[in-house]
């Protein structure tokens, strides 16, 4: 679907819950045209992975960044993600 240039920025959550220090500079070109195209939210921990995809409006995409949500400590973050 192609976006009018008017339009209100995709709102992207992207949860990182054991993200690596390497990260960053090996997807720097995904994050950078993220951060370009759309309103990028990064968080680092199960409550502010929680919060974020139970907000109004819920967010447009949702990226996993870490294995770390399959984890059993994780399973309230994994149900928010497919609730």
């Amino acid at each position: 679907m192609a976006s009018s240039g008017g339009g209100a920025r995709r709102r992207v959550l992207m949860v990182s819950l054991e993200k690596e220090d390497w990260c960053e500079e090996v997807y720097s070109q995904l994050y950078k045209v993220l951060k370009k195209k759309a309103s990028l939210t990064e968080v680092f921990d199960p409550q502010a992975a929680i919060q974020g995809l139970s907000a109004t409006p819920r967010p447009d995409a949702v990226l996993v960044s870490d294995a770390a949500i399959t984890s059993e400590e994780n399973l309230d973050v994994l149900t928010a993600l497919v609730a």
